[in-house]
């Protein structure tokens, strides 16, 4: 998937530029960037998927995007289940369709 290559190739801050994905989609793209063994937590209605060894993290329909549409957010970490701003290699942007 294309996406999935764009996630795993960024830049520190980075994102597809007017390119909606479908929410269905980004799912399946988040369970393949944190691989196999991942964990999945729900909190107020959000979805994030933590790769089984805390360095990678996807988190679906946290943020609104600057054209007013959800987002997803696929992020790497330096160190382990620390899931500070200033411990993050990478944060990817993707815009989600709505379903």
């Amino acid at each position: 998937m294309e996406a999935l290559s764009r996630c795993n190739k960024s830049k520190k801050i980075d994102g597809l530029s007017n390119v909606v994905v479908p929410l269905n989609q980004v799912y399946n793209v988040a369970k393949q960037f944190v691989g196999s063994g991942y964990s999945t937590i729900k909190r107020n209605g959000y979805t994030w998927y933590i790769s089984k060894g805390g360095t990678k993290r996807v988190r679906v329909g946290t943020k609104v995007s600057k054209n007013g549409q959800l987002e997803a957010n696929f992020e790497t970490f330096k160190n382990p289940f620390d899931f500070n701003r200033d411990n993050q290699l990478k944060n990817y942007h993707v815009t989600v369709q709505k379903p």
